[in-house]
């Protein structure tokens, strides 16, 4: 039975609010408020990319902070917000228990840096057999890098898996790694993606773990 590759936020775990609270909450630590971020700006980017659109978005201000000096702040909130507002996605539990269950690894490729994801995974009580985060890699998705790397580290090849993910990001790092059974889930912030473009990628669009469950492991 194959093994199955995930994304994290969005996809296994409903992260979408707590991260945003958190940055918001940097800011205004900072002296900044009445600050609007767009929650799709987030998706499926590394943090060095979200602080830096953040900080270029800002009006001119006086504020000297670095990007990093802003990622630093924000973990600090979100390490105090997840274990209360983070929560599994619809399935998550029972699709990764079931990949474990026929004989298959669980594997989590994210955007997010080790810190969170570590904290994000606890918090839903998932235990993947590889993680790969946003700060291991040169490159993140929608490069292959994050990807290929994690099926070296599971000694897997690209037709021994099914991946999930909630962005267009992930579904074409998938389908450069090689992957072909790719799924692409509605995540916790809503998003539109034309057929054409899903498809060109080789993704089917589920509502729901759940669909990919009856799929993968029908009853």
């Amino acid at each position: 039975m194959k093994s199955g590759v995930f994304d994290l936020d969005g996809t296994l775990a409903s992260t979408a609010s707590a991260h945003l609270a958190s940055w918001i909450r940097a800011l205004q630590a900072l002296g900044v408020n009445n600050v609007t971020i767009d929650e799709r700006q987030l998706l499926g980017r590394r943090a060095t990319e979200i602080a830096s659109i953040i900080l270029s978005s800002l009006k001119p201000t006086n504020l000297r902070v670095t990007a990093e000096e802003l990622i630093a702040l924000k973990t600090k909130f979100f390490e105090q917000v997840v274990k209360v507002s983070v929560k599994p996605m619809p399935c998550a539990i029972e699709l990764t228990s079931a990949v474990r269950k026929f004989g298959g690894k669980v594997i989590v490729v994210t955007s997010s840096l080790s810190a969170s994801a570590r904290l994000i995974l606890g918090a839903i009580g998932i235990k993947p057999d590889v993680l790969i985060t946003g700060d291991e890699v040169e490159r993140g998705k929608p490069d292959p890098e994050p990807v290929l790397k994690a099926l070296s580290q599971a000694s897997l090849a690209p037709s021994e898996v099914f991946a999930v993910g909630d962005t267009i990001n992930d579904v074409e790092a998938y389908w450069r790694s090689g992957i072909r059974d790719i799924y692409l889930v509605k995540g916790d912030v809503p998003m539109h993606y034309e057929d054409e473009l899903v498809a060109r990628f080789g993704a089917k669009k589920v509502e729901s773990l759940c669909d990919i469950l009856n799929v993968e492991y029908p009853h």
